[in-house]
């Protein structure tokens, strides 16, 4: 309990000195975070503190004016370059966008006119491909069950179970309801679960 109470104050006193540094940094400095270490200089000689007390002469006042005026100017040339460069970003990113567009729309054309010469044929086939192999599961189904229908409750739960959930659903599915509920009365819980599930 000692070790953390003075862990604590050493951090609490770590902090503070930090930040006491940094509030001393920051007014006798530029800018620390930029690492611009420069003493500040009031040519002036006015402390902001003592703003409100100064008593001001001409030439204190046309020299501030001048120093803003100043700064003003090269705040305004550097933006002026930055807005410059922006623009030239700019146009010519928007030129490389429309080129691509203009790609795009060329490939998306020849994909259509290619693509409409030999869709038809393709989805034909794939429905016919669909069809049979769903009418050949279909008989399939139809004879399975009816050879697990004739066979003892417990033999038919071993094999059903060995089949994927959706082939199992659609064989215990499609059989007579008295025997479809002695083989999942047979069959673990779990997987009797899973098997009836609404999916």
């Amino acid at each position: 309990m000692k070790e953390k109470i003075i862990y604590g104050f050493s951090f609490v006193a770590a902090f503070l000195i930090v930040t006491l540094l940094m509030i001393y940094a920051s007014s006798a400095y530029r800018n620390i975070f930029k690492f611009d270490f420069t003493p500040v200089d009031n040519k002036s000689g006015i402390k902001p503190e003592n703003l409100s007390k100064a008593s001001f002469d001409n030439k204190s006042i046309l020299n501030l004016r001048k120093e803003l005026l100043d700064s003003l100017n090269a705040l305004k040339e550097k933006s002026a370059y930055d807005t410059l460069t922006m623009n030239l970003k700019d146009s010519t990113l928007i030129d490389s966008i429309q080129y691509y567009l203009s790609e795009l729309k060329k490939l998306k054309t020849e994909k259509g006119l290619l693509s409409n010469q030999t869709q038809v044929p393709v989805t034909v086939s794939k429905v016919n491909e669909v069809s049979k192999k769903d009418s050949a599961y279909k008989i399939w189904i139809k004879n399975t069950v009816k050879l697990y229908e004739a066979m003892d409750s417990k033999k038919a739960a071993k094999i059903i179970q060995n089949y994927s959930d959706n082939i199992a659903r659609d064989i215990i599915f499609a059989m007579k309801k008295k025997k479809a509920a002695e083989i999942i009365a047979e069959l673990k819980p779990e997987v009797a679960n899973r098997i009836i599930s609404v999916q």
